[in-house]
């Protein structure tokens, strides 16, 4: 009897580090243990040795192995509220994130779809490769009961992979303002919130959830292997919905969970997407 894990990671590390092997990102091994060796880890974590985790939580050998063969895998673009200037070396040290990929997140290099688009594609990318697989079997993205069964008859030891997608925040795109800074949507939201711009623009909040309605359209109409379900949200508020605070401790004030990001203050409240000069909105509307 085949085991299904209804909740796991199992793109997330790899979509998100360097590979062991050819130091490739995104690594495209799903299969093999992640450790850190303790030179590798910085002072902050030396520290907290005793309570620090040096390897990952889930890998394709260990599933294996385990005996789960039904994976409900969570799509997850890490929230650019969990970074911040100050401890992101940390951050990547617990993570195994690569500290660029970090970096990334906070600056806002790649938006959290584009995050979302690379995970997807690596796991595809993955599939029916045993390079690095113990028993030499693969695991495979399918969409239905019918499937999995079809699968496991024809080989017991695939692992089937079910999409799913963790925070509505996965499918936003970046705004920008005209002077190219990245435009905190939480702080947008509050300035802007109902109010429209020259020549009746929508607003920067309203702007960012259409990103959202078109990037959802996109998966639907250009993933082979479309979500099976997405939750509304993760850790931090999303424009969609709130939640109770899982945040305590000093996390909470080095990472208020706002949705903060770099460059929140000091945006000129008479910019509007309309007086911008780039930005992923050209595709949706004409100025």
């Amino acid at each position: 009897m085949p085991i299904l894990d209804l909740h796991s990671h199992f793109s997330f590390k790899p979509a998100n580090s360097r590979g062991f092997v050819d130091n490739t990102l995104p690594d495209p091994d799903h299969w093999s243990e992640r450790f850190r060796r303790k030179a590798d880890l910085s002072f902050w974590i030396v520290d907290f040795d005793s309570m620090v985790v040096k390897s990952s939580q889930l890998h394709g050998n260990a599933a294996a192995e385990g005996g789960f063969r039904i994976i409900v895998n969570a799509l997850y673009p890490l929230e650019q509220g969990f970074t911040s200037k100050l401890l992101n070396k940390p951050l990547a040290t617990l993570t195994g994130f690569s500290p660029e990929v970090v970096e990334d997140i906070y600056t806002r290099k790649q938006s959290y779809f584009q995050h979302l688009q690379r995970e997807y594609l690596n796991l595809i990318a993955g599939q029916r490769n045993s390079r690095f697989s113990a028993l030499g079997n693969s695991y495979r993205v399918v969409d239905s009961f019918a499937e999995i069964e079809r699968t496991l008859e024809k080989d017991p030891d695939t692992i089937c992979i079910i999409n799913s997608v963790e925070g509505c925040h996965a499918f936003g795109d970046n705004l920008y303002d005209r002077r190219g800074l990245p435009v905190s949507i939480f702080d947008a939201e509050k300035k802007f919130l109902r109010r429209v711009g020259p020549r009746g623009a929508d607003s920067w909040f309203e702007l960012f959830i259409e990103s959202i309605i078109t990037n959802i359209d996109r998966v639907k109409s250009t993933w082979e292997h479309t979500p099976f379900f997405v939750t509304m949200s993760h850790h931090y508020y999303n424009h969609l919905c709130g939640h109770s605070p899982s945040l305590a401790s000093l996390v909470k004030f080095t990472n208020p969970q706002t949705g903060g990001a770099p460059n929140a203050q000091g945006y000129d409240t008479n910019y509007f997407p309309s007086d911008c000069g780039r930005g992923p909105w050209k595709s949706l509307r004409t100025y």
